[in-house]
């Protein structure tokens, strides 16, 4: 065996040398044990902003392009105005005659209805231009995607959002007070506490009730599934469709809202949240602690939102504080709001500046109603 002594041998290992400590490293580390890493979040850049509308608003609705408002003017009368997302420009502005309680806005096809009026005709806008799109009325009523109109002559009839036009007229001699709509049936509540059910093809009536609401009594009535709900100051009646015949009636205070929550339905109002069997109203389980139920969520008084169990009432999520819109949930922070993916926990999105949570969404739009009153609008991520 031959040695060579004069060929080198392979190079020493480099020396490594010890990386510093960083304070930011200390943080970071310090946080993800106390938060967690999916806590562990990047700077969101603030949501684009849109729209905002010219003047402080009083109600007002937000659909795919438009921002409908009000704002209250001397001597008994109002302005209606439609901003448009797309050029942030107001599209065009009305006034009328208005007297009683803030209007109410809704949207059905090309109108919008500005409804509530004391005293006044309503009015029927149409949506691109804000002339009239019907005349000579004494009620409009929104009744879910339509319109129940009456008009002047006393005939009821049905606006219907896919053509535009009244499908029907027939004669109605009682002013409706109320109304709902599903893809069968009308239901229209009368100011004298009588209800009746057309058919929403042509308007032939289908059932009557003429004590579905005791006399003088506010009630409002809904189509939640099969049956129709009558919602009065102090009591809930279930009302079966078409003949509208009585299922039951159980006490609640204030009822205010009725949803479908599960197999049951969620009354809502002054007396916390109830869930009931539709077929003879036995409470399933009820919470004082909720508010109001909304796609799943109890809302509590003081803000919090809970993904619940509607069969059972028991908690699944609790999301903590915010407005749930959808698969956002709005939280306040110090100086606006986070958009927060309620399934992953993840923030979508940031508005400074915004501590209101009167906000809605629609389509790729996210609408809030500042402090000065202004709607101010932006783009979802």
């Amino acid at each position: 065996m031959i040695i060579d002594l004069d060929v080198p041998g392979p190079p020493p290992d480099p020396v490594r040398r010890p990386r510093p400590w960083r304070p930011a490293s200390a943080l970071v580390l310090a946080l993800t044990l106390l938060l967690g890493p999916d806590h562990l979040e990047r700077p969101v850049p603030p949501l684009e902003r849109v729209a905002t509308t010219e003047t402080a608003t009083g109600s007002w609705l937000l659909t795919d392009d438009t921002v409908y408002s009000t704002r209250t003017l001397a001597n008994g009368k109002v302005d209606v105005l439609a901003h448009d997302l797309t050029t942030n420009r107001l599209r065009w502005r009305r006034q009328t005659e208005w007297f009683g309680a803030m209007p109410a806005l809704s949207v059905s096809g090309s109108a919008v209805v500005v409804g509530g009026n004391l005293g006044g005709a309503p009015v029927v806008a149409d949506t691109r231009t804000g002339a009239d799109a019907a005349t000579g009325l004494q009620a409009a009523l929104p009744a879910g995607d339509a319109v129940v109109l009456w008009d002047e002559e006393s005939r009821l009839g049905l606006r219907d959002p896919v053509t535009n036009e009244v499908a029907w007229r027939r004669p109605f001699y009682q002013a409706p007070e109320s109304a709902a709509a599903d893809g069968r049936y009308l239901v229209v509540l009368e100011e004298t506490g009588g209800a009746v059910t057309l058919r929403r093809s042509d308007g032939r009536v289908a059932g009557r009730n003429d004590q579905a609401s005791p006399s003088g009594e506010p009630s409002e009535i809904r189509i939640v599934g099969d049956h129709a709900y009558l919602l009065g100051e102090y009591a809930l009646t279930a009302l079966h469709l078409p003949d509208l015949t009585e299922m039951w009636t159980v006490r609640s205070v204030i009822p205010k809202f009725v949803d479908p929550c599960g197999t049951h339905i969620c009354v809502s109002g002054g007396g916390g949240l109830h869930a009931l069997n539709p077929e003879d109203g036995s409470v399933t389980w009820t919470d004082v602690h909720w508010k109001s139920w909304t796609d799943g969520f109890a809302l509590s008084i003081d803000g919090e939102a809970t993904l619940l169990d509607p069969e059972t009432g028991a908690t699944r999520t609790g999301l903590g504080p915010g407005l749930p819109l959808g698969d956002l949930l709005l939280r306040p922070t110090g100086d606006g709001l986070r958009l927060i993916d309620w399934h992953t926990g993840q923030t979508r999105g940031a508005i400074s500046g915004t501590l209101s949570t009167a906000c809605r969404r629609t389509g790729v739009h996210l609408a809030c109603q500042q402090s000065d009153g202004l709607i101010q609008v932006w783009r979802l991520p």
